[in-house]
């Protein structure tokens, strides 16, 4: 219906705006993009600004398999580590590109019913770096709001720290900012599972994305 007519304007929008970049030698093609660029524009379906809270991700970077980088990194807690990291992608600050490896991609899209999405992972970094700050707290303007907001997230992110949480990945336990983009993540592909474990942490992503993704998943299954 509806939606679906949104995504597919949204996805013509995003693929010829976008600087797309094949690494390694890998053969980028239109598919290839057109997927990407679905999962991306999902998260804006509910804002009614088009692309708007993609305004950061102008390159797009596609890795043909796990993406190994030699560098000075984050460990968290401040500690700068140096070596190598092995990803399925990473979204550079403001407006670096986003780096995606296809081998994750075409598996998570072709079993559509897992809680990883790296697209999406990505892309809700790249929607927290909207207020300057990459916290897990994305822009939020209504004060009742943000303060439920920050409650209930910071409950679920201290369950999620402890580890051995039902729905959301341990991963979502780093620090707030990853805990923000895995619960993204889930919202969109197993939001069934998010909504029975975390009924308010669910109600706070939906209101934020402005998208009942529950209730469209329920509509989706036979």
């Amino acid at each position: 219906g509806g939606e679906q007519e949104l995504l597919t304007g949204l996805v013509a929008e995003f693929v010829p705006t976008r600087r797309w970049e094949a690494a390694r030698g890998f053969e980028l093609t239109d598919e290839m993009c057109t997927v990407i660029a679905a999962q991306a524009a999902l998260t804006c379906l509910g804002f009614g600004e088009g692309l708007d809270p993609l305004v950061h991700v102008r390159t797009v970077i596609v890795h043909p398999r796990t993406i190994v980088l030699e560098d000075e990194h984050h460990e968290g807690g401040g500690i700068m580590s140096t070596g190598t990291r092995r990803l399925s992608g990473e979204a550079h600050d403001n407006e670096g590109p986003l780096l995606l490896s296809w081998d994750s991609v075409r598996r998570e899209t072709r079993y559509g019913r897992g809680r990883r999405n790296v697209v999406i992972h990505e892309v809700a970094h790249k929607i927290d770096m909207l207020d300057g700050t990459i916290d897990g707290t994305p822009p939020i303007d209504d004060a009742d709001f943000l303060a439920r907001w920050r409650t209930t997230n910071m409950v679920a992110y201290g369950r999620a720290r402890r580890g051995g949480d039902p729905a959301i990945d341990s991963y979502g336990g780093t620090n707030t900012a990853e805990f923000f983009a895995v619960v993204s993540e889930l919202f969109f592909s197993g939001p069934t599972l998010l909504e029975e474990h975390h009924p308010e942490l669910y109600d706070c992503f939906r209101t934020f994305y402005r998208q009942d993704t529950a209730a469209r998943r329920r509509r989706l299954l036979p």
